[in-house]
């Protein structure tokens, strides 16, 4: 079987990867805080062995990985008082049943006992990592600079964190990111929000078709490539088996 055969097939398991990609991103253009995704491409070198030569080299694609582009989205103005968009590169931290996760989505809720939630109903941590909890028939807003404000007078803050490096931050679905190793500890960040607005997402839907034709053709093009060498190596087999 020709060489080639498993390049051209690794560039198209790594156009589908991308397809995928492109497909997540039209499909959030539209959710709030939403980071876009990016597949990473990169070359890859192996070294196959064989009796004869000692070996040959082959070179081929794949998506080395996938990664989170942290640019923010815009701010949408909402006016509601419980509504905040995240200046820079910090996030709110929330309590999960799987631990602590980080949202840029900055809706805020208010559960029926007083405890304020995202708007999956995961509570929102203070400073001292406990949840923040309000006496539910009060008038609450939030001020610029993370203050949680009772009838007017300040009852508890937000906590904000950033990290070294925000690539090691993992996704949970689309509102929730999770920290690894490599993103470093949080380290608790100023507050600075935009009150009465909420982060848009930060994908666009005519980029991300754009990606999903530039995909599908990439495909295509490593497909035809592939029923080439098949041909080749068919003929190649009819000519050595026949008749001399």
């Amino acid at each position: 079987m020709s060489h080639g055969i498993w390049a051209a097939a690794s560039g198209a398991i790594s156009q589908t990867l991308a397809l995928d990609v492109a497909a997540e991103n039209v499909a959030n253009a539209s959710t709030p805080a939403y980071h876009v995704d990016r597949a990473i491409f990169r070359d890859v070198l192996t070294r196959a062995a064989t009796k004869k030569n000692g070996g040959f080299n082959l070179v081929y694609g794949s998506v080395g990985s996938i990664t989170t582009d942290p640019t923010a989205g815009a701010f949408v103005p909402t006016g509601r008082p419980l509504d905040i968009a995240l200046k820079g590169g910090s996030y709110l931290v929330v309590n999960t049943p799987r631990g602590e996760r980080y949202t840029r989505y900055g809706s805020i809720q208010m559960a029926t006992d007083g405890t304020l939630t995202t708007r999956d109903g995961d509570a929102i941590m203070d400073p001292n990592r406990r949840p923040i909890k309000v006496s539910p028939t009060s008038k609450l807003s939030i001020a610029a600079d993370g203050n949680v404000l009772v009838d007017g007078q300040p009852s508890g803050s937000l906590l904000l964190v950033s990290f070294a490096d925000q690539s090691g931050l993992v996704k949970e679905g689309n509102m929730l990111l999770r920290a690894e190793k490599a993103a470093g500890k949080a380290t608790p960040a100023t507050p600075e929000l935009e009150v009465g607005a909420l982060e848009s997402s930060s994908a666009s839907a005519v980029k991300a078709m754009v990606d999903i034709v530039t995909a599908t053709r990439a495909f295509e093009v490593c497909e035809r490539a592939i029923d080439a060498f098949r041909d080749a190596d068919r003929k190649a087999a009819v000519e050595l088996m026949a008749p001399k």
